[in-house]
């Protein structure tokens, strides 16, 4: 201990404190503060990881995006559904969608529009938009029914 950091005898005159001041005190509580901002740093980096397209292949997921149209060749608007999930979507008013977070595989899209519904198969790869192009939405007549 240095000659400036130990006690005097000014501070004895009523008897020893119970607890002299502890000269590590300063020194533990920087590294309280360098721990807690380490452990902020790692958090956003982390974060941060999470959002990116390294994480999505990790994961083991893709996208899948296209243009829905009806029958006469219009954009309409519906909804998209991975079976097996619980991811959907629903189209914009221009036909287009983007499904993100999908398994990467064999994978089907069901497309849900009026009272009909059309399943349409694609190839997700790990990572990358997977683009199904458009989309032809045609609804059919079963015998027997009012349709």
């Amino acid at each position: 201990m240095a000659y400036e950091d130990s006690p005097s005898l000014d501070g004895f005159e009523e008897g020893i404190p119970p607890a002299l001041p502890d000269p590590e005190e300063k020194r533990r509580h920087l590294w309280k503060i360098i721990g807690v901002l380490g452990f902020i740093t790692v958090a956003l980096l982390f974060a941060r990881f999470m959002q990116s397209g390294t994480m999505a292949q990790i994961r083991g997921t893709g996208s899948v995006s296209g243009v829905i149209v009806g029958q006469s060749g219009q954009p309409i608007v519906a909804e998209l559904v991975i079976p097996g999930t619980n991811i959907s979507v629903r189209s914009g008013t221009d036909g287009h969608f983007r499904i993100d977070g999908i398994h990467a595989g064999n994978r089907s899209v069901v497309v849900i529009y009026g009272n009909s519904a059309w399943e349409y198969p694609v190839t997700v790869e790990i990572g990358s938009v997977t683009d199904m192009g458009t989309l032809r939405f045609v609804t059919t007549v079963v015998p027997g029914t009012d349709g």
